[in-house]
């Protein structure tokens, strides 16, 4: 199981962070940016995504991968449906495959922590700072289950573009939402965050 969560966070994608970046972007508002919903999978759930995050090819059937080349930031979406071996996780024992996984990806883990959401009982999200060729990197992870699956929702960039950008890289991760498709506010609309 380890294993198969360690394969979401390819080289493909993490390479990029090594192509010459320079760690503090912050988020321009020079430029307007618009949110746009982004259905999952069957089209039973969606997020709002920015359209700074271009869509990449990777290879994963159950993964959409975004990057955000002015912000410097990944966004990745996993969804993985219960088999027998993931049906019998509680959501507490996925969040800590994840950890170790996303841990995994730095040289050096500096800090982990978890942010409260307790409006949200099926929904943990939980941060991890480290290094990585001598950059310090954040990734910010929100992990939902839904009856079917579970979604795993990262982001991760440079650790000050992460924080001079806490509220914005909230507003992604925290975006995630089941469609209601009897109801008339399931046709693409959805509350837009303040940029």
């Amino acid at each position: 199981m380890v294993l198969s969560l360690g394969l979401i966070y390819g080289c493909s994608s993490l390479d990029q962070i090594k192509e010459g970046m320079s760690p503090g972007t912050s988020v321009s508002m020079e430029e307007p940016e618009k949110f746009q919903v982004y259905p999952l999978g069957n089209g039973m759930h969606r997020i709002l995504i920015t359209n700074r995050f271009e869509e990449k090819n990777i290879e994963s059937p159950d993964a959409l991968y975004f990057y955000n080349e002015q912000y410097e930031s990944h966004f990745l979406i996993k969804e993985e449906k219960k088999s027998e071996a993931w049906g019998s996780l509680s959501l507490e024992e996925y969040l800590s495959l994840s950890k170790e996984s996303v841990s995994s990806r730095l040289e050096q883990v500096e800090e982990s922590w978890e942010e409260a959401l307790s409006s949200k009982p099926n929904q943990k999200e939980y941060y991890i700072r480290g290094s990585l060729e001598g950059k310090s990197i954040t990734y910010a992870v929100e992990v939902i289950e839904t009856e079917e699956e579970y979604v795993e929702m990262i982001l991760w960039s440079f650790t000050e573009n992460i924080e001079e950008n806490k509220e914005y890289y909230e507003d992604l991760l925290r975006s995630f939402e089941k469609v209601n498709v009897a109801s008339e506010n399931s046709k693409g609309e959805m509350d837009e965050p303040e940029l």
